[in-house]
């Protein structure tokens, strides 16, 4: 359960640094 919720703040983080990556 806590690996899923792990991977889950992974992924928004991936998302967070793409989107700052798409901004410059």
């Amino acid at each position: 359960e806590f690996q899923e919720l792990r991977n889950t703040l992974q992924q928004q983080q991936d998302d967070v640094a793409n989107s700052l990556n798409n901004l410059t």
